[in-house]
Parts: C-alpha cells; sequence; structure tokens
C-alpha cells in the first residue's frame, strides 16, 4: 500500500514527537538520580528545552526537587533559566515536590517559585 504525502508527513511527526519525549524522559531520569553531567550532556547534545516536561508535564525541575537533588536545581534555575513554577497534570510546581527538603523550597522561593494546588 502506497502512503500519501500526508500519511507521511504525519509517521515523521509521531516519530519526531516520540523522540522529544524519549528525551524529555531521559532528561528527567537525569535529573531525578542526580546525574548533573548526563544531564547537561543531553542539553547539549539535542538542544532540549528543559522546561519541556513529560507526559505528566513533569520537568527535570520537578523531579529533582523531588529527590532534593540541590546541585541539580541549582544549575536548572541559575544556568539553564528554567521557569522556577511549571505546573504538572496535577497542578503541582516544584516547590511542592520539595517539602521534603525545606532548604531547597527557601532556594526556590528566592528565584521566585510559587506553589502550585494540590
Amino acid at each position: 500500500m502506497v502512503k500519501s504525502g500526508s500519511d507521511k508527513v504525519e509517521n515523521i511527526r509521531k516519530v519526531a514527537y516520540q523522540g522529544l519525549i524519549d528525551t524529555v524522559i531521559a532528561a528527567c531520569t537525569a535529573a531525578s538520580e542526580g546525574k548533573l553531567e548526563q544531564l547537561k550532556l543531553i542539553k547539549q547534545k539535542t538542544n532540549l528545552d528543559l522546561n519541556d516536561g513529560d507526559y505528566d508535564r513533569r520537568t527535570p525541575l520537578h523531579v529533582s526537587c523531588g529527590a532534593g537533588k540541590e546541585d541539580v536545581v541549582r544549575y536548572l534555575v541559575e544556568e539553564a533559566k528554567v521557569n522556577v513554577s511549571p505546573i504538572d497534570r496535577w497542578g503541582a510546581t516544584p516547590l511542592n515536590d520539595c517539602s521534603a527538603w525545606p532548604g531547597l523550597g527557601e532556594y526556590l522561593i528566592s528565584h521566585g517559585a510559587k506553589l502550585g494546588k494540590m
């Protein structure tokens, strides 16, 4: 069966989108595990916008805050200049995720972070 031009374009879009999702998931995994150099390498090689979120709209900042990975959080805020209050699919922000890490919460607040709805 011969695909039409629009079918081919749609397939290309799906493949590109899946590649983006895979890259975002890799960045989130590196961030949650505190693998800062790996996160920087992903950013460098793919030019990923570190504000992008996974299927739940959770960003590398969300997951690094939840895991208490201060060096990753500082990189994302100070060097990558990410949005400090992105909202995930449940309405939570990274500030919600760092409740177990009060110092990290204070750091985010000092950079303008806001709590989301929970």
